[in-house]
């Protein structure tokens, strides 16, 4: 008697036991974002680096790409890339080809920014090695991913402005910064190097070409150069390496400058909550969706690829990509359910960053002398971005920008 109540107990605990293995299952599928998993495995790609590959069901195949490092500890950087010139755009494979040749080792990468499709430049702000590579001034309506010099990173939207001031004390202030002038407005233009080689401009201006005689176009930084030439009624005109150029509408809109005169430039930010002097490198997304571990703008139901970059409360950084857009294959997630993964992989914060046909990783697999394309991206194949985020090795960052 004893012992049949023994089994029986026993195929009770067992029964027990399995029903709640189910429901962990269960409750995990529908909670991590991507349903239920049904392969996974994970690669080391440099110490403190990892690669995961993951294949899960939540109704419909997903696809999803994980390289996530911890900046302590991994020997790498991040790095902020826009192909040769911010105009114009370029493929992830493009730019890592460009990092390399000036003398990167560059181990992954992602696609960043959404952007004008008209010009392929970014819709918000983009910092590279500390350089205001275009942004605009006030609030630039899309949140960013940025990392600060001492490594730290914060997810925010820049609050900038920018001003010169003339030899007179007359300020005027600059209301964009590498980005297109496709009408006939009022506004201020500063175009660098970083552009384009021409101010790309389509509506007739006034276009001044100056040289730089000390300092550097980078937010707290200030900037002075001499007005070399005046160009009046023109479009598109060259701008030499090594100088810049301002466009207004007359040479009223730019302040009365003359040929020879000083002008003084600030670059200021004017967001009290992230210290945007210090930011390194920065791209924009659409918006954060994971804040403080709190999900946040995820209302939109839509089903697509995805490319997301978080970090972890420690500091660790996570680029994440999930195929989208074949039914067979892959068909993507909604924010929310992106939201849900990357809290699930152990993330605080996340943003949503451009999507769709854009989202592309590439990695160098241990062994490999080569990056490779490890998704399968919506388009058929890579899509001209304005800019995208890679993870280099530390010395030769420090080599490249010291």
């Amino acid at each position: 008697m004893k012992s049949q109540k023994r089994i029986f107990n026993f195929l009770i605990i067992s029964m027990l036991m399995m029903f709640l293995c189910c429901l962990f299952v269960e409750v995990n599928a529908a909670t991590n974002g991507i349903g239920t998993v049904n392969e996974t495995y994970s690669r080391t790609i440099v110490p403190g680096a990892t690669y995961t590959y993951t294949e899960s069901d939540n109704g419909s195949p997903q696809k999803h790409y994980v390289f996530e490092y911890d900046p302590k500890t991994a020997g790498v950087d991040a790095l902020a890339v826009y192909g040769e010139y911010a105009f114009g755009g370029d493929t992830l494979s493009t730019n890592i080809a460009l990092a390399e040749s000036r003398g990167y080792t560059v181990i992954a990468g992602v696609n960043g920014s959404p952007f004008d499709t008209s010009n392929g430049t970014t819709t918000g702000t983009l910092i590279s090695e500390g350089r205001i590579i275009s942004a605009k001034s006030g609030e630039s309506g899309y949140d960013s991913f940025a990392i600060k010099s001492d490594g730290t990173m914060f997810i925010g939207t820049s609050n900038l402005s920018f001003k010169y001031t003339t030899s007179s004390n007359k300020e005027i202030k600059v209301n964009t910064i590498n980005k297109q002038k496709k009408t006939a407005d009022n506004n201020v233009y500063l175009y660098t190097n970083d552009y384009s080689t021409d101010t790309t401009s389509l509506a007739a201006s006034t276009e001044v070409i100056l040289s730089i005689v000390s300092g550097e176009v980078a937010i707290g930084k200030k900037l002075v150069c001499k007005v070399d030439e005046i160009k009046n009624g023109v479009t598109r005109t060259s701008v030499p390496k090594g100088k810049v150029a301002l466009v207004g509408s007359s040479i009223e809109a730019l302040g009365n400058i003359s040929v020879g005169e000083e002008l003084n430039f600030d670059f200021i930010n004017n967001d009290s909550t992230n210290d945007w002097n210090n930011v390194r490198q920065s791209i924009n997304g659409f918006y954060e969706i994971l804040k403080d571990g709190e999900y946040v703008n995820v209302a939109d139901p839509a089903v697509h690829p995805r490319t997301t970059i978080g970090f972890k409360a420690d500091g660790s950084i996570v680029l994440y990509v999930v195929d989208g857009r074949q039914p067979t294959f892959s068909i993507g997630l909604t924010d929310m359910a992106c939201a849900q993964y990357m809290k699930s992989l152990g993330c605080v914060a996340a943003i949503r960053m451009d999507g769709g046909g854009s989202s592309t990783m590439a990695l160098r697999m241990p062994g490999e002398n080569k990056l490779t394309t490890v998704n399968s991206p919506s388009d058929g194949g890579e899509r001209r971005d304005a800019d995208g985020l890679l993870i280099v090795l530390k010395q030769d960052y420090n080599q490249n920008v010291g």
